[in-house]
């Protein structure tokens, strides 16, 4: 019976409690302005609930409300922790990639990393790929030119075995201790091990037109961007395929010329919609999600460390998302150095590198963080 009534008593002081903060707001204040994001964690230490976040993105503001309505509907909490966390990146160094020699490109068009902080570029014009150090010095080439006039996957290692492309145009790390390369002209994906050296050609069966960038998420599956059929393509980590989004259309789950895309950090999928001047977002499975409306001069999209969507232009200055595709704050010190950017990737150290069509210039940016802590009792005063 003592169990009976101490067991109500909780239960009826977790309904009290829980209409009384649905009814409230958090109130955050600052002493001067702010822009970036805040996590806030719930807790209610009394009857130890597993603690529950969410995070809000501010611009330029020395306060936000935030209603406690976005609380789990079966947690309660009597108060909460706020840490508000900004980054910008700062110009480190340019480093000149064209020209004649050693570990020089000539039309370079994208540039990756792998878990070991190796930087590529892919050149274009040499049907190779150049693999270097984060310091960006020199470390191999591999590939020349190859034109596969094979239609049957039995003939085409006879073709390829020792490296050969025609376009290549992104290399991806994946996700079997290897690499992807994305040979455009010859309509398919090249899988190499760790020395550059041929293993297998993916997704031969698909029927690709000039895949132009691949990217391997979380899960190790491969993400690639047919262009010509105007679509994204999903496959697994042995290059079968799992599904595809788009086709020619202006419908949301259609895509009209895309010209790239980016994964976050849960693997949602961003396409730059050019023909339908939009990024629209789908979920790791190629559920639609949302859309954004964007200007006719975007070039190329990337995801940071920091999940913050860059999106550059020619001729422009980046402008910045969050993944809910909010337009964020300027996180760029001088941005004069983030225009016409048509390949980003960022290593294990949080440094952004950026690829100049113009110049040709692989420009390196570091990161600076800030944070502070609050926290905040939610109780009725």
């Amino acid at each position: 019976m003592k169990f009976i009534v101490v067991f109500t008593f909780l239960i009826s002081n977790l309904f009290a409690m829980k209409t009384r903060i649905n009814n409230l707001s958090l109130n955050v204040k600052w002493n001067q302005n702010k822009q970036g994001s805040i996590l806030i964690n719930y807790y209610k230490q009394k009857f130890h609930f597993k603690d529950e976040s969410s995070i809000h993105y501010i611009y330029q503001t020395d306060s936000i409300q935030i209603s406690l309505k976005e609380t789990h509907d079966q947690l309660i909490y009597d108060s909460c922790e706020i840490l508000f966390q900004s980054h910008h990146y700062k110009w480190y160094k340019n480093y000149k990639t064209y020209g004649l020699g050693k570990g020089k490109v000539q039309a370079p068009i994208s540039i990756s990393s792998d878990e070991f902080d190796h930087l590529f570029l892919v050149d274009i014009s040499a049907d190779s790929i150049y693999k270097y150090s984060r310091k960006f010095d020199f470390i191999k080439k591999f590939g020349s030119f190859n034109w596969d006039t094979n239609d049957s996957y039995d003939t085409d290692f006879s073709s390829i075995d020792e490296g050969s492309f025609d376009q290549p145009t992104s290399i991806a790390y994946g996700p079997r201790l290897g690499y992807i390369v994305t040979d455009s002209r010859n309509n398919r994906l090249v899988e190499l091990d760790m020395d550059g050296n041929f293993k297998n050609e993916i997704a031969s069966r698909q029927k690709m037109d000039e895949p132009n960038k691949v990217l391997v998420n979380k899960f190790k599956e491969i993400i690639v961007l047919d262009s010509q059929n105007d679509r994204i393509l999903v496959l697994n980590s042995f290059g079968q395929s799992l599904f595809s989004i788009g086709g020619f259309g202006s419908h949301h789950q259609k895509l009209n010329n895309p010209s790239d895309f980016a994964l976050d950090l849960d693997s949602n999928i961003y396409v730059l919609d050019q023909g339908n001047h939009s990024i629209k977002k789908y979920s790791r499975v190629g559920k639609f999600i949302q859309s954004v409306s964007i200007g006719q001069s975007a070039i190329s999209l990337h995801f940071d460390l920091q999940n913050s969507l860059l999106l550059f232009h020619k001729n422009k200055e980046v402008k910045v998302f969050t993944p809910e595709l909010l337009q964020f704050y300027d996180i760029f010190l001088d941005k004069s150095k983030t225009e016409n950017i048509i390949s980003s990737t960022t290593t294990s150290n949080h440094h952004l590198y950026l690829l100049n069509e113009k110049s040709s210039q692989v420009i390196e940016w570091i990161p600076q963080f800030s944070s502070e802590k609050k926290r905040v009792s939610t109780k009725d005063k």
